[in-house]
């Protein structure tokens, strides 16, 4: 797959856990998809804000895993849900 058509497989699979996704293909993701602006907080943290609706993520720093952890993936997608209920996506 080239980078376009991955993206929109991370995008259309964003919520299925047992489909990794690589740290920048999940940023792009929030970004160009969800609308979210990432802002740097502390080392490795980052915050993603859009509007009211903002959540935490660790960036990977492991010797060639770049993927996103679990955990931030559903924190991620915990705060999707709260924009899909407001019609805010």
């Amino acid at each position: 797959m080239n980078g376009k058509k991955k993206r929109i497989h991370y995008y259309e699979h964003f919520k299925d856990l047992s489909v990794k996704i690589p740290w920048k293909d999940w940023i792009y993701v929030l970004k160009n998809y969800y609308g979210f602006e990432m802002i740097a907080k502390r080392g490795s943290t980052r915050l993603f804000v859009k509007g009211e609706v903002r959540f935490t993520a660790d960036e990977p720093h492991g010797r060639g895993d770049d993927f996103v952890s679990k955990a931030d993936r559903k924190r991620a997608i915990r705060e999707i849900e709260k924009l899909e209920i407001l019609g805010t996506e």
